[in-house]
């Protein structure tokens, strides 16, 4: 119900406008999606960002894993490719928090499966549609 703004101290931020302090290449979550798709994971195999979630600041640590799996979801079935997520907090690995995000291997890198392990139980997202 709020909005923050991540300051990186390299642009002023308006009076009034709530902000927290970030290094620069910090991502929110939804960042961290598309900095995933948008990766060169056949020239670099690992990705690494600070991502700031509204409270916490967290350090991302994201691998290729298989590459040419068969994911099938509502949407249909699609080669893709494993993206493995560790999440860090103040260089301590969480290990109740991780995810799998599978990205087709299509020039889009349509994000088809997401399946997420948290301190509070495990999540399945799901593609049931595209255009």
């Amino acid at each position: 119900d709020s909005t923050w703004r991540m300051d990186t101290g390299e642009e002023s931020i308006p009076s009034g406008v709530s902000a927290a302090k970030v290094i620069p290449g910090t991502r929110d979550p939804l960042g961290l999606l598309y900095a995933l798709r948008a990766a060169d994971w056949k020239s670099s195999p690992e990705l690494r960002a600070p991502v700031f979630e509204g409270r916490h600041l967290y350090d991302v640590q994201a691998r290729l894993g298989e590459t040419a799996s068969q994911v099938k979801v509502p949407a249909g079935a699609f080669s893709a490719s494993e993206i493995r997520v560790r999440v860090f907090e103040r260089g301590r690995e969480l290990t109740d928090t991780n995810f799998s995000v599978w990205l087709a291997n299509n020039a889009e890198r349509t994000p088809v499966l997401i399946e997420a392990t948290l301190p509070i139980g495990s999540a399945r997202i799901e593609l049931t549609s595209q255009r």
